[in-house]
């Protein structure tokens, strides 16, 4: 009788794992497609994604001013792990840049879009993140602090999204 009641409770704690903002499947090419989106700060706000064998870590992000430069396919993003082990990610294609007013100012976002592997998405599933630079161009970098109270959603979807 322990061991039913013990599965009982295990069993919706593992099935409130997996809960992603978007989990469904396309109607046209019939793929799953899974994302999940964390907030670093006001400014800046990261995903991650699969959708078949492509999984992808995505971010967002505005500068303020008005930038007139795209962010060049390849440029690179570095991803501190909890473990202190650093990822690179390749970005897949161009960002270009969308100005809009906030308030009385001028700014600048980007939303970047960077290649990751499974084994590289349980890395970030297993220790977490604590800080991400992203390249933007020149000697010019978007760095984020990520605080430990975002990770718990970061690990769990991480997790979820490298299962098949």
């Amino acid at each position: 009788m322990l061991f039913v009641l013990t599965i009982m409770l295990i069993m919706p704690a593992q099935a409130q794992k997996c809960k992603l903002d978007f989990d469904k499947k396309d109607p046209i090419t019939g793929e799953r497609v899974r994302r999940s989106y964390i907030n670093i700060n006001m400014w800046a706000k990261m995903a991650l994604y699969r959708a078949n064998d492509d999984l992808r870590f995505e971010l967002s992000f505005a500068r303020g001013g008005e930038d007139n430069f795209a962010i060049p396919a390849g440029s690179k993003v570095f991803i501190k792990l909890g473990d202190e082990s650093i990822l690179e990610l390749v970005s897949a294609n161009e960002a270009l840049p969308v100005s809009f007013v906030n308030g009385n100012q001028v700014a600048t976002s980007f939303a970047i879009s960077y290649y990751i592997t499974k084994e590289q998405m349980q890395q970030i599933g297993k220790f977490g993140i604590v800080f991400i630079k992203a390249a933007v161009i020149n000697d010019i970098t978007a760095n984020y602090e990520v605080k430990k109270k975002k990770n718990k959603k970061i690990t769990q979807s991480a997790l979820c999204i490298s299962q098949d």
